[in-house]
């Protein structure tokens, strides 16, 4: 499995955690299995159920679990300039991944939309990452 960056970030998915400016941080387990997800399909809607089966495979537990995992996420993401935005709740949809991460040691390569004939960026989070 890949390593990711994401401004000061590095999650290291092989190993399930998460470093800011190359020191761990203190996120459970279920919390870095859900920012994988999110980082790997970043820029694309997850589902809750994706989400949930990702975090607690094959058990059975109530759907207020998926919050606070999101808010611990949000809590340390927010320790990055605009972190707090990073993960967007998108209604009836899911949860997207606004800051697109990138697989470490690999050039930083994000393909653009196509929206009406004309090509346009994926929002200014995207923007500010590729700088």
């Amino acid at each position: 499995m890949p390593s990711y960056t994401f401004g000061p970030f590095r999650l290291d998915s092989e190993a399930a955690i998460l470093f800011r400016r190359g020191e761990p941080v203190a996120l459970g387990p279920r919390a870095v299995g859900l920012l994988r997800v999110l980082v790997e399909r970043s820029g694309v809607p997850v589902s809750k159920d994706t989400l949930m089966e990702t975090a607690w495979t094959g058990l059975a537990v109530e759907e207020s679990n998926l919050p606070v995992q999101i808010a611990a996420l949000r809590r340390v993401l927010s320790e990055a300039p605009g972190g707090d935005r990073w993960i967007e709740t998108l209604p009836r949809r899911g949860l997207s991944l606004c800051r697109a991460g990138r697989r470490a040691r690999r050039k930083n390569y994000l393909r653009p939309r196509r929206t009406h004939g004309q090509t346009v960026a994926r929002g200014p989070a995207v923007q500010q990452f590729q700088r």
